[in-house]
């Protein structure tokens, strides 16, 4: 979705990009912990968890909480912008209104 989207920076697509990289390192990861369960290689799966599943999860908590710091920053930075456009169009507005009144 964001890979095609027109009026994406290129810092949000690197951000879903990695957050994309780390999800697909992840699923063959939990793939492999479950079938160790499912074989009652508790042990194993447990290892492997600690070892491998712990740091993607942390790797994906820091991704997604980088992507969410840059998105409230970017609204920030919109909301900011729609208000300074905002009051040039009532100014434009009220100046075209003083001309006509006396006018």
């Amino acid at each position: 979705m964001i890979a095609n989207a027109t009026d994406t920076s290129e810092k949000a697509r690197s951000l879903v990009a990695e957050i994309d990289r780390v999800e697909a390192a992840y699923g063959p990861v939990a793939q492999a912990i479950v079938d160790l369960a499912l074989d009652n290689k508790r042990d194993e799966a447990v290892t492997k968890i600690n070892e491998e599943g712990r740091p993607l999860l942390a790797s994906l908590l820091k991704a997604t909480n980088d992507y969410s710091s840059f998105t409230a920053g970017r609204a920030a930075q919109m909301v900011e912008e729609a208000a300074q456009h905002g009051a040039s169009q009532r100014n434009t507005t009220c100046g075209f209104l003083c001309i006509t009144a006396v006018a």
